[in-house]
């Protein structure tokens, strides 16, 4: 049984200490669970293992560290049971600097083409082959160890697994013939999806046999199967997780797409200022903005800390532990168990970030460079307050009925099922807004059909324009990249037409040191819109996400969000204010809750790639109108439990809230008794 859910309120502290140090004098169990307790920690972690190899309780099979003083994990676990808190027990996977220096031959071997220094960590953390005997000689005994000798209620295992070729004598007989060394080769591409699939077979073996032991423990894998690498889970996975950056953009963007799963999910993220190598705290403001945009997606909440060698963590680790879960249990009953309203999906297909064939998985700055749209997209219809839920393809056919709207973001490589059932859905009623890629490679005549527009090739210069209106007044809105050269049929009607730049000189785009203007129309469209069945499409021709992520452009933002509200003018949840406000409309029982995030504080990346809030503006009289077949009499606020009386005015309850600081909710109970399906 997954009893997950009930824990929102997590800690992680990490543990990677050296062998030179002394570990666990005087470690008190019961004291540290009970500090644990009081900063409002439902569910802590203990390390078995970590990335030195170094197990903290004595293990039988594997290297106990050499500083260890006492079993720290039976005085961790006897600990959280005496105060009533959730145990996990960490495990790290593919990091082993103390086996890989007993079994040399279990280490991953880069080739000739891969810097062997950047591959093994500076030597301090060395890594493990995924088909070396070490699943079967250490990892599955010793987790059989651990689930027979203490009362655990999860596995957590870390896994460090971009794609790294390995060389080693293991794997050259698995595969079974010369493994290539790059994509010159004739096998690379059949060795490169093989090495994808050892690892989930890894994972498989890890969670068959965990399960046939105790399928009560919960067994979680670190980053695996998230909106990074949209792929189905393996077997037995109940729980999603992901240790990422302490962000509310970025809590929002991942925990979008685990709603859209189905599985109960943890964003994870440190509590300090420069990642997890400084001690500072991070501002309060970061860490609630992080866990408000998790929470308001249903989703439980990590804290990531540091153990000192004693064993404890620093008091003021606790402390502002307990400033942020107070934030978080102050809305506690409001954000568990809860689940998003299926109103919008967006596509995030697997095939699109890997590629059909699975040519793109082994770049990972190319696969970064695939999901900029999905970030795009979602910070749009995020700051714009437009809820929506985010999928791969599997999810999709599988629940694409329940969904009003479908978004399709500049995606690649769908395949056939999944168009078939983009149709059906459009057919029958849905609602479709399809953002062209700029992969030229890739046409896609099937959905250019389905838009009703007749292709005519890719426009040779890689930016153009977008006739808009704004204020009555023309503004053309610049796009980066290659757009389809499109015309309408089948009575499909243009919105916005393409304005081809102005055309000089033989190079066809050069004006001085920047982009030619605008100049005029070539008989393209930019923007379409038209019936199919009974649904709705609208078909923009440029990779306008792509380029709004690379250059951010507020224009673009305006278009697309007029676009949504075109074919979707009645949603659940309408909301008006001044601000960036992330808007998630859930589900809880038979309860409608609505939560506002307020998105309007300035993230900077501290040493390039660590967000820092320092303040979030308030934002007033935000007008917010839910769909309704009838009049409530009040509507709960939350976290500060006054009732607000709404107005019933066309289909709508409307009411005003006053201010948002970083999260402010209101809640309708029993709005789903014989009200909005």
């Amino acid at each position: 049984m997954n009893n997950e859910k009930k824990y929102i309120c997590k800690c992680h502290p990490d543990f990677h200490i050296p062998e030179d140090a002394i570990v666990g004098t005087d470690f008190d169990g019961d004291d540290y669970a009970r500090k644990a307790k009081a900063a409002g920690i439902e569910k802590l972690v203990m390390f078995a293992k970590c990335h030195y190899g170094f197990c903290y309780y004595p293990t039988k099979i594997g290297n106990v560290h050499p500083g260890l003083q006492k079993d720290m994990l039976a005085e961790f676990v006897k600990g959280c049971r005496n105060a009533g808190l959730g145990v996990a027990c960490y495990y790290s996977v593919f990091l082993d600097t103390a086996i890989i220096k007993k079994h040399p031959d279990w280490m991953l071997q880069p080739g000739q083409n891969q810097p062997k220094e950047g591959l093994l960590f500076s030597k301090k953390y060395l890594p493990v082959c995924v088909n070396s005997p070490y699943l079967d000689e250490l990892l599955i005994p010793q987790a059989l160890e651990i689930i027979e000798n203490y009362d655990i209620d999860e596995l957590f295992y870390d896994t460090m697994t971009n794609f790294i070729p390995c060389y080693c004598e293991n794997c050259r007989r698995k595969f079974g013939k010369s493994i290539p060394q790059d994509n010159r080769d004739a096998d690379w591409l059949e060795y490169v999806k093989w090495y994808y699939n050892q690892y989930r077979e890894f994972y498989s073996k890890i969670l068959q046999t965990i399960h046939e032991k105790n399928p009560n423990v919960l067994v979680t894998v670190n980053w695996e199967w998230s909106a990074r690498m949209p792929d189905q889970p393996v077997p037995y996975i109940k729980h999603l997780r992901g240790d990422l950056f302490t962000s509310g953009s970025d809590a929002s963007f991942f925990c979008r797409y685990w709603a859209g799963t189905g599985l109960s999910f943890d964003y994870m993220c440190g509590r300090f200022l420069h990642h997890l190598g400084d001690w500072s705290n991070n501002t309060p403001e970061t860490l609630k903005y992080t866990a408000a945009a998790t929470i308001a997606n249903g989703g439980g909440f990590y804290l990531i800390d540091r153990q000192m060698s004693e064993g404890h963590m620093e008091d003021r680790a606790y402390a502002i532990t307990k400033e942020v879960f107070d934030f978080i249990n102050e809305r506690r009953d409001y954000v568990t168990d809860t689940e998003h309203i299926p109103e919008t999906a967006v596509l995030y297909p697997f095939e699109h970030v890997v590629g059909p064939r699975f040519e793109i998985f082994p770049d990972n700055k190319k696969r970064s460079d695939r999901i900029r749209q999905f970030k795009a997209i979602a910070n749009i219809l995020v700051n714009n307050a437009r809820h929506y839920t985010a999928m791969n393809s599997e999810n999709l056919r599988e629940k694409i009925d329940n969904y009003r709207l479908l978004i399709l973001p500049e995606v690649d490589y769908l395949g056939s099922e999944t168009i078939e059932t983009v149709k059906r859905f459009v057919y029958r009623g849905g609602k479709l807004i399809i953002i062209q890629s700029d992969n030229k490679d890739d046409v896609n005549l099937d959905l250019f059909e389905l838009a009703g527009v007749k292709y005519h090739g890719r426009e040779s210069l890689d930016y153009s324009y977008i006739e808009s209106e704004t204020n009555g007044i023309e503004d053309p809105i610049l796009v980066r990249g290659h757009f389809a050269l499109v015309t309408p049929h089948h009575e499909t009607v243009t919105l916005a037409r393409n304005i081809a730049p102005l055309r000089v000189g033989k190079a066809g785009s050069e004006f001085g040191h920047g982009f030619a203007p605008p100049s005029k129309w070539e008989g393209y469209s930019a923007v379409t819109y038209r019936t199919y069945g009974q649904g709705k499409v609208i078909y923009i021709a440029g990779p306008i996400l792509t380029s709004h992520e690379v250059f951010h452009n507020p224009y673009i933002s305006r278009l697309l969000i007029g676009l949504y509200d075109k074919l979707l003018p009645d949603p659940l949840v309408k909301v008006e204010c001044k601000g960036h406000v992330e808007m998630t409309a859930m589900r809880k029982d038979n309860d409608l809750i609505v939560h506002l995030v307020n998105h309007s504080g300035k993230e900077i990346l501290a040493g390039g790639y660590c967000p820092v809030t320092e303040f979030i503006p308030e934002i007033r009289d935000i007008s917010l109108s839910i769909k309704s077949s009838k009049a409530f009499d009040s509507v709960l606020s939350i976290p500060d439990g006054s009732s607000i009386k709404p107005e019933f005015i066309d289909g709508y309850l409307s009411l005003k809230l006053p201010c948002l600081e970083i999260m402010t909710s209101v809640a309708i109970k029993g709005y789903f008794d014989n009200n909005y399906k």
